[in-house]
């Protein structure tokens, strides 16, 4: 039945009473569930009801929550962290949080958009209502875990040697796809470069996802 409602039975009876634990309001608004009073104290969204030759009054107490809706721009360029965590993005009114973008790899943060303004995180907001924040990206060059290895195939330990042809693997390392001369190899291809220990590394290609290169052969052994 819809609340208020009556329920009439003979004294005895035993009745179990349900109610949905939230509400929809709104696109961004909903009723979550708190508690019972009058008759009851429960914070469980059935209860079992023994009548009795007098009125029970059962009560189920409402607060009212809001939605932040979260994007980024390039989409699905980043994941966001809240201060408190929400399971489904619901905070009860006036609650203040801190939202955290985690860019992806090959993207950074540069600014905020939609409800949020400016360049620092955490941002900063209460769910008085619905709230839309949209994180701004920027691609940027990102060497994937392990994205360094011999161009010719795997070694046993993972490392390369002075003077080997190797291939370097991640995001956004380059513009497009372009080769570079064979004889001389070139330093510089599409206005990428690769250095190591401030060594200019002879390139053969660039491309976004796999720039191979040489390492230089005076390198000495170590970790660079």
């Amino acid at each position: 039945c819809t609340t208020p409602c009556v329920v009439n039975q003979s004294s005895g009876t035993q009745l179990n009473v349900s109610i949905p634990a939230s509400v929809p309001l709104s696109a961004g608004s909903r009723l979550d569930f708190s508690s019972w009073s009058g008759g009851a104290a429960s914070t469980s969204t059935t209860l079992q009801v023994t009548l009795t030759q007098s009125a029970s009054v059962f009560t189920a107490n409402y607060y009212t929550s809001y939605l932040l809706f979260t994007s980024t721009n390039p989409a699905n360029g980043a994941t966001f962290k809240t201060s408190p965590a929400s399971p489904d993005g619901y905070f009860p009114s006036g609650t203040p949080i801190t939202v955290t973008p985690v860019p992806n790899s090959g993207y950074k943060f540069v600014g905020w958009g939609g409800d949020l303004s400016g360049t620092f995180t955490p941002g900063y907001l209460t769910m008085n209502g619905p709230e839309s924040i949209v994180a701004n990206l920027q691609a940027v060059p990102s060497i994937a875990p392990a994205g360094i290895v011999n161009a010719a195939g795997a070694t046993p330990d993972g490392s390369v040697a002075p003077g080997s042809i190797i291939s370097i693997y991640g995001q956004n390392l380059a513009g497009a796809l372009q080769i570079g001369p064979s004889n001389p190899l070139a330093q510089t291809i599409g206005n990428v470069t690769v250095t190591v220990n401030g060594i200019l590394m002879p390139l053969m290609f660039v491309s976004p996802g796999q720039i191979n290169a040489q390492v230089p052969a005076e390198l000495a052994p170590g970790t660079y």
